[in-house]
C-alpha cells in the first residue's frame, strides 16, 4: 500500500487484461481496453471525492489525487464490457506530526528480531495507519511535552503488531515480546490520554483505563 503526506499527489493506477484467446484459459494475457472505466474514491469519513481518471496507453489507465485529510482512502475500480469487474485498492495519508517515529526507530526499539521479512515501506504503512487513528484523538496543536508520549505509543503499537505478524506462535504466551510491548503501548495511551484530559478541565486527570490496542487483549491501568 502506498503512503503519501498531504500535498503529494496520490497516484492509483489499474491495469486491465484479458485472455489472448478467450476460449483458452491457458493463453497468455494481454492488455486490453474496456468499453468503460470509472472509479470510486472515498475520504477516510467515507465521502465519495472526484478523481478523473486518465487513459495512458491501452488497458491502463491511472487516477491522480491531492488528498488534504490525512487516513487511510478506499477505492474501487469498475469496468464494463472487455475485462470486466472490479478491483480495491488503498492507500495511507500521514498526519502532519513532526514527531512520528520512523521505520528506523522502529528498527532500533526490536533490535535483535529478523525483521528481514518486513520492508520499510511496510512499517512506514503500520505507523502511518496508526498515526490516522490517534489523530481522531489529538487537538490541531499537541503540546511539545505531550509529543514523545504519542510518538512512543505510536512506536511501541507498531512494534507489536509486527511481532504478531513475524512471530504468531507468540499469540498465547503471556509474557512474550508482542504482549510486552502491546502493555508499553496501553500505558503510553492512557497516559496520553490523562494528560490530554487534564489539559481540557484544567483540573485533576484519571489516569486509570482500559485500552485494547489490537487482537484481544485488554488492559487496565490505574
Amino acid at each position: 500500500m502506498a503512503v503519501y503526506d498531504i500535498g503529494d499527489t496520490a497516484l492509483v493506477d489499474l491495469e486491465v487484461k484479458v485472455l489472448s484467446d478467450p476460449t483458452d484459459p491457458e493463453s497468455d494475457l494481454v492488455l486490453a481496453d474496456p468499453t468503460s472505466v470509472s472509479l470510486l474514491l472515498l475520504s477516510p469519513a467515507g465521502e465519495q471525492v472526484a478523481a478523473d481518471v486518465e487513459k495512458m496507453s491501452v488497458g491502463i489507465y491511472r487516477a491522480a489525487y491531492n488528498p488534504v485529510v490525512s487516513g487511510v482512502w478506499r477505492y474501487r475500480w469498475v469496468t464494463v464490457g472487455t475485462g470486466s469487474g472490479g478491483q480495491d485498492g488503498s492507500f495511507v495519508v500521514r498526519p502532519l506530526f513532526s514527531w512520528l517515529p520512523v521505520a528506523a526507530d522502529v528498527r532500533n526499539e526490536m533490535t535483535g528480531r529478523k525483521l528481514d521479512r518486513i520492508s520499510d515501506d511496510e512499517i512506514e504503512e503500520l505507523i502511518a495507519r496508526r498515526a490516522a487513528s490517534l489523530q481522531a484523538e489529538l487537538p490541531t496543536t499537541l503540546a511539545p511535552r505531550l509529543q514523545p508520549v504519542a510518538r512512543d505509543y505510536l512506536l511501541y503499537a507498531v512494534s507489536s503488531i509486527i511481532e504478531d505478524r513475524l512471530y504468531p506462535e507468540q499469540a498465547n504466551q503471556p509474557e512474550s515480546n508482542a504482549v510486552r510491548l502491546d502493555r508499553r503501548a496501553g500505558a503510553e495511551l492512557v497516559r496520553l490520554r490523562g494528560q490530554l484530559g487534564e489539559n481540557a478541565t484544567s483540573g485533576q486527570s484519571d489516569w486509570s483505563g482500559s485500552v485494547s490496542l489490537h487482537r484481544d487483549r485488554s488492559w487496565r491501568y490505574r
